[in-house]
């Protein structure tokens, strides 16, 4: 059996496994190149009518399930047929009409748009990405009925452009795949009110938050170098950014312009440079040090050029309430953060007032 004939065969097959599974399959124009014989059919048009739902349209790199009232033709990689049985008989589960997301164990990438939606058809209760998936395309749930939290391991290293866009996720951690490439990626997610990322992360792309209105707190890690001035369009309701590392990331001008109360967080030995960081008090952020400190230990009363009073929770920094200069339990803490102001500098600043 010759090369064609092999392909040939490898799509009756596959044909014959969707028709188990509730789908007539009709195959047309099989007609590749000389040099795509070895390689793969790329063009194969597939009419896809469940039996078991409503109408479905299967494209590669687009729309797996649309649930519209037309009759739509894909075109599909024979790469793509491998794994698409078992990819339709794990993604198809109804529930009240609706679609749950699974995603199979044996494939690396979440193609574009493969689970977007404008009507929810697509949903999920804490969505934990498998460690299988390396990349996730860009709108590949967008407009779906996701909720609760939205975890991608470090695993996955690329993350495409609003990937997540309109979706009900509340919290997300993310610990590698964001990148100036991931724009929109949580743009208009308006129940989303918690964000922490880690890992090697070092930059997000423009209007990654846009529209986010309830997002309140952004943990960022160490490795984010910088943060366009669109980050937090539209976020007027954030509370706290915490950074880490040594090096503060650069700020764009405008950066923190819709979030002007938000407490800036930052490691309490490089709070003065953070403090004198460009961009970094352009609306007035106040900004707090914070350390991880062990159960019983005495706080720093100093750094230099700076003095320090700790408090357990921003709560009761805010209010100046229960300071402390015992660590109370292994944790977190946090510390007002004043300038020394050194008698030399007093004696000038008189002198020039005089």
């Amino acid at each position: 059996m010759n090369s064609l004939e092999t392909i040939k065969q490898e799509l009756i097959n596959q044909k014959n496994l969707l028709q188990n599974k509730g789908f007539p399959v009709t195959v047309t124009n099989i007609n590749p190149s000389p040099s795509d014989i070895t390689k793969a059919i790329n063009n194969i048009d597939i009419n896809f009518t469940m039996t078991t739902a409503t109408e479905a349209d299967v494209t590669i790199g687009k729309t797996f399930f649309s649930q519209t009232s037309e009759l739509k033709t894909g075109t599909l990689d024979l790469s793509e047929l491998n794994t698409f049985n078992e990819t339709i008989s794990t993604l198809i589960s109804g529930k009240n009409g609706n679609l749950e997301i699974k995603i199979p164990s044996d494939i690396a990438v979440i193609k574009a748009c493969i689970f977007k939606t404008s009507d929810g058809s697509f949903y999920k209760e804490n969505l934990t990405i498998p460690e299988n998936i390396l990349r996730i395309e860009d709108q590949a749930f967008s407009g779906c009925n996701l909720t609760g939290i939205l975890t991608i391991p470090s695993t996955c290293t690329y993350i495409g452009s609003s990937v997540f866009s309109g979706t009900k996720i509340t919290e997300v951690y993310i610990y590698r795949g964001i990148s100036s490439s991931s724009t929109y990626a949580f743009s208009s997610c308006t129940n989303l009110k918690k964000v922490v990322l880690g890992g090697s992360i070092g930059s997000m792309g423009s209007y990654i938050f846009n529209g986010c209105k309830a997002l309140e707190e952004l943990y960022l890690p160490s490795t984010i170098t910088q943060m366009s001035s669109s980050i937090f369009t539209s976020c007027t309701s954030i509370k706290l950014i915490e950074f880490q590392g040594e090096t503060p990331p650069t700020l764009s001008t405008g950066t923190l312009k819709y979030c002007p109360t938000a407490k800036l967080i930052v490691p309490y030995l490089y709070y003065g440079t953070y403090y004198n960081a460009t961009n970094y008090h352009a609306n007035g952020n106040p900004m707090y040090g914070y350390g991880n400190f062990t159960i019983n230990e005495y706080l720093p009363e100093f750094i230099t050029g700076y003095s320090l009073v700790w408090y357990s929770n921003l709560e009761d920094l805010e209010a100046s309430t229960n300071p402390t200069t015992i660590c109370p339990e292994t944790g977190k803490m946090y510390a007002v953060v004043t300038e020394i102001v050194t008698e030399e500098e007093t004696t000038d600043e008189t002198e020039t007032t005089t």
